[in-house]
């Protein structure tokens, strides 16, 4: 009965060890996907635009948040996008 309870023990150990280690991956992954502040000008801009985005873990929103930016840079905005 002990080396029942003892084997039971050690396999939660590595499953919170190997989901510790999974969750900290993926945060970390996140972290190197979001940007800076980055302005777009464009001559004399006829207002001010900024786009908001999570960077996900995809980086689709990333992409969708600059040709965001990049049409009302073309629209006359000056445009300023942040993850």
């Amino acid at each position: 009965m002990r080396k029942i309870l003892k084997i039971i023990i050690v396999v939660f150990a590595l499953l919170i060890i190997v989901g510790i280690a999974s969750f900290s991956i993926v945060i970390l992954d996140a972290s190197t996907l979001a940007t800076d502040t980055n302005p777009l000008p464009n001559g004399a801009a006829i207002g001010r635009a900024i786009v908001i985005y999570d960077p996900g873990l995809s980086g689709g929103a990333k992409d969708v948040a600059t040709k965001i930016g990049y049409d009302l840079q073309e629209a006359g905005y000056n445009v300023i996008w942040q993850a």
